[in-house]
């Protein structure tokens, strides 16, 4: 005796990002519609990266196509630069470099500065709970000196970004903070202004002062692959307001 199963398969794309933005750039080349987007994309102010500058904007949403556009631009720019620094890129391992560096840079390292800042959902503190909440998370950012990667490591259970608050009359949603710390983290930029930032967003969203964000023994490629070449080197920042300002209340949830 036997029992048929009937399953249904669901079939998984196997294009990566890079594939998928030059599908859009090739529609957009065969529609006639590259140049108008280009265009588009040309209007558009540059803007700054963080909220130091006299300009706080930090980012500014582009559609698919203006991405597909801007990808190809930087491709187009980056060979250039690789014929400069005379590197033959006949080479099979390099043929693809220009594009995959390109798509990198738009599509993963700086999403933060061309998506739609994420929905951060609060919910009313019903029960009025008083404990502190605090988020452990990864970060991954953009050294703004060298566009160089900088991040918490998971493996380390020493090395993490913590988000913590006492709540008044709102709650955030868990998940909502750690894609808050990822949209901020995702641009170029240093490492104590993302932790500013933060800081400020839940601040201004929960109307509360009672907020810290601690991001703990980061690695900057830029300090351990270069200048002082310092492997073990990391980089600690804190911002704290409210009652997190004194040392012994902070220091309960540093720990």
């Amino acid at each position: 005796m036997y029992i048929k199963l009937k399953l249904k398969v669901k079939t998984m794309s196997t294009n990566t990002a890079q594939d998928d933005i030059f599908q859009v750039l090739d529609k957009l080349i065969e529609s006639g519609k590259y140049d108008q987007v280009a265009k588009e994309l040309e209007s558009i102010a540059p803007f700054p990266a963080h909220m130091n500058c006299n300009d706080s904007k930090i980012n500014t949403p582009i559609t698919e196509e203006m991405r597909a556009v801007m990808v190809n631009q930087v491709k187009d720019k980056m060979s250039e630069i690789i014929d400069i620094l005379k590197i033959c890129q006949k080479d099979e391992n390099l043929t693809s470099t220009p594009a995959r560096i390109a798509t990198m840079w738009v599509q993963e390292w700086m999403t933060g500065r061309y998506d739609e800042k994420p929905r951060i959902q609060t919910f009313p503190n019903k029960y009025r709970h008083p404990q502190v909440l605090v988020k452990k998370c990864k970060l991954q950012s953009l050294c703004s000196h060298h566009f160089a990667p900088f991040f918490t490591i998971p493996a380390d259970a020493d090395s993490y970004c913590i988000v913590g608050y006492k709540p008044d009359e709102e709650l955030l949603g868990i998940s909502k903070i750690s894609r808050l710390v990822d949209w901020y983290a995702r641009r170029p930029q240093l490492q104590e202004q993302i932790a500013t930032m933060i800081h400020k967003d839940i601040s201004d969203t929960l109307k509360i002062q009672d907020v810290f964000v601690y991001i703990k023994n980061a690695t900057h490629t830029c300090e351990s692959t270069r200048g002082a070449e310092d492997e073990s080197a990391s980089t600690t920042s804190l911002v704290c307001s409210g009652i997190f300002d004194n040392p012994e209340t902070l220091a309960l949830y540093l720990r």
